[in-house]
């Protein structure tokens, strides 16, 4: 009995050694929401706490009004752009680092990004995504996510 004790204690202490890296915290599953219409979005992120009449130029916006909305106390905005989530900005990341990681969080596949600034990442088309930008703070952390679904 002591044997086993001991070999277990062992193979712990030596599984427990490696170094491991974390995945990161999962902020949303933005496949879930991009490009869906505002009752799909209502689901996940539940009633908007503040809503406003956007008008973008180039976006079908620019004659007729589009709807943003804020949930979850503004981190998340929205813009509905011909009723589908389509600008999503992500507020209040301050926590996560700004790296290629950061896909992860937010549901999509780690890949390389099509451009790297000293404070910014930026990818196109991973899954029903067209574009990320991921912004940093200017201390190696994030400022805000911004992904457009489908428009321009």
């Amino acid at each position: 009995m002591k044997n086993l004790i001991a070999s277990l204690i062992l193979i712990m202490s030596l599984t427990s050694c490696g170094e491991t890296k974390k995945d990161p915290d999962l902020i949303i599953d933005i496949t879930k929401i991009a490009g869906q219409e505002k009752e799909e979005v209502e689901k996940i992120l539940g009633s908007p706490n503040n809503t406003e009449s956007v008008s973008p130029s180039n976006t079908p916006c620019k004659e007729i009004p589009c709807e943003k909305c804020f949930y979850k106390n503004d981190k998340f905005e929205i813009v509905y752009i011909n009723g589908k989530a389509d600008w999503i900005t992500i507020n209040n990341v301050s926590d996560y680092e700004l790296d290629k990681n950061t896909l992860q969080s937010i549901g999509l596949p780690l890949v390389e990004p099509e451009s790297t600034q000293p404070n910014s990442l930026y990818w196109q088309y991973i899954e029903n995504v067209k574009e990320i930008n991921v912004v940093g703070n200017g201390n190696g952390m994030l400022d805000y996510i911004y992904i457009k679904s489908t428009t321009k």
